[in-house]
């Protein structure tokens, strides 16, 4: 679909149509997004229907100039951290501890993993690490950046990261473990 101003003035006109073909064209951009951070299919609609609330509400301010997929990607980032922030006190009961002057690697994985097992291995973190894991490491976000989108201070981003990526380690130790095994039953 290639949005024209036309099709703006028809969305912001309430036009039930053009709404819903492009409520069609945006949602797999959408969902891929939102299914990076939740796990839920509830909250992943919820928070996908919010986003385009907002793009039809938003629609005006879209340079046609632009693409019009990573402007809602961007819109649908700026939901999924407005929710965490909702949802913070959750994250309020984590004791956040650590050696202040802590270094943060980046985990080596030596393989590409297809995207359904990366969110499946995301799925697997706490929702606090799982956000700033996936804004640091897979959106790009600075550290700086991540501390001001979820308001928290750089002790608990590192914390959170940290804790991420070990969990990780692990999951593919094991899961590296077990395709181990499984090759040397069949041999």
């Amino acid at each position: 679909m290639q949005l024209t101003q036309k099709d703006i003035k028809k969305i912001k006109k309430n036009d039930s149509r053009v709404i819903n073909e492009l409520y069609r064209y945006s949602f797999d951009v959408l969902m891929s997004q939102v299914a990076r951070y939740k796990i839920n299919d509830e909250d992943r609609r919820t928070l996908l229907n919010n986003t385009f609330i907002k793009i039809i509400d938003k629609i005006d301010q879209y340079d046609l100039n632009t693409n019009y997929k990573a402007w809602i990607r961007q819109i649908m980032r700026n939901e999924i951290i407005d929710d965490f922030r909702r949802n913070k006190k959750l994250n309020e009961t984590i004791s956040y501890q650590e050696d202040l002057y802590g270094s943060i690697q980046m985990p080596e994985v030596e393989e590409e993993i297809a995207s359904e097992q990366l969110e499946y291995y995301l799925n697997m973190l706490p929702p606090a690490g799982k956000m700033v894991f996936n804004l640091y490491v897979i959106d790009g976000y600075t550290s700086q950046e991540v501390c001001e989108q979820l308001d928290i201070k750089y002790e608990t981003f590192k914390w959170h990261l940290k804790e991420a990526r070990k969990k990780l380690r692990a999951v593919f130790k094991t899961s590296e473990l077990n395709e181990t095994e499984a090759s040397e039953r069949a041999n």
